[in-house]
């Protein structure tokens, strides 16, 4: 499969990590998928096709955002009259990720994979339906331009303009929820309200005999299913699900280090900078000096 080198096309990725393209007729009729080495948001504006990410294929017709991981793979199928796009490409190793208030800051880790580590099978494709497209579709038009234009402040510009385009996503899922993977895995309802559960409870203490009774599933089996779902073991979610709140609270907050922990669901900071070091390959330290 294609592998598409894009950090290197485009200016603005290197300097803010950011970088669009747009699309006013996007025509292809034969299925090519192809994967990328950033984070990439298409978003769809008009046209009606067949978006294929990761082996799943979802109908199009109107205006949506897709969120492919690093390295999964996408394809759209057009018709002859082709669809509008523009692609927003994200390199988040380089910290373009803006700060939001409460409670949109705690929504961010479902949308968006903050760091290249957290890939599993439910992270590497997201999708939203706007209920009002066209706030949206302006916000995004704005922001090509800045990038594309690159007049004086243009980055501070596109930062900003990105920020709010990203606080209107988090009120979309927040209203009607976000479209990810359907694997075709037995008692998959049980397994997202187990996820759920952990989504909403990760900085309360968990344990295993609790999550299987909100399954109602063995313990053996919750784990092995778990593990099926999201290709990770449950405690490992867990803990990556700390460290993405983590990420939000050192990038939009200054509280102490320790009080992240805590407020992650860490009883023991030393525990804490391990885990963060092992998964971000930072101390929490080191990364929030790196953003600042």
């Amino acid at each position: 499969m294609q592998k598409l080198q894009i950090k290197d096309q485009f200016e603005t990725l290197n300097s803010i990590g950011l970088a669009t393209k747009h699309f006013p007729c996007y025509v292809n009729k034969s299925p090519s998928p192809h994967k990328i080495d950033v984070v990439l948001l298409s978003f769809i504006i008009k046209g009606q096709g067949v978006h294929i990410m990761d082996g799943e294929s979802f109908p199009e017709n109107g205006t949506s955002l897709s969120i492919t991981h690093y390295d999964s793979n996408h394809t759209i199928i057009t018709d002859d009259n082709g669809m509008e796009i523009i692609n927003i490409m994200l390199d988040l190793t380089r910290n373009c990720l803006p700060e939001l208030p409460e409670p949109l800051a705690s929504v961010l880790p479902d949308i968006l994979p903050l760091h290249p580590s957290f890939d599993n099978s439910l992270t590497r494709m997201r999708r939203i339906r706007f209920d009002d497209p066209d706030p949206v579709i302006e916000l995004v038009m704005r922001l090509h331009r800045e990038l594309s234009e690159k007049r004086p402040g243009y980055a501070v510009a596109a930062l900003d303009l990105f920020r709010v385009f990203l606080i209107e996503c988090v009120r979309q899922v927040m209203r009607t929820g976000i479209t990810g993977a359907n694997r075709n895995i037995p008692s998959l309802p049980n397994l997202h309200k187990v996820r759920l559960y952990i989504d909403a409870n990760y900085h309360k203490p968990l344990s295993l005999a609790e999550l299987a009774g909100v399954g109602g599933l063995s313990e053996n089996y919750l784990c092995r299913l778990f593990k099926e779902y999201t290709g990770r073991t449950i405690f490992t979610y867990i803990i990556e699900r700390r460290i993405q709140n983590a990420i939000v609270q050192l990038i939009s907050s200054r509280k102490k280090i320790i009080a992240v922990a805590f407020d992650c669901g860490f009883n023991d900071l030393s525990y804490f900078n391990r885990c963060f070091k092992k998964i971000i390959g930072k101390s929490p330290r080191d990364y929030r000096d790196s953003i600042r």
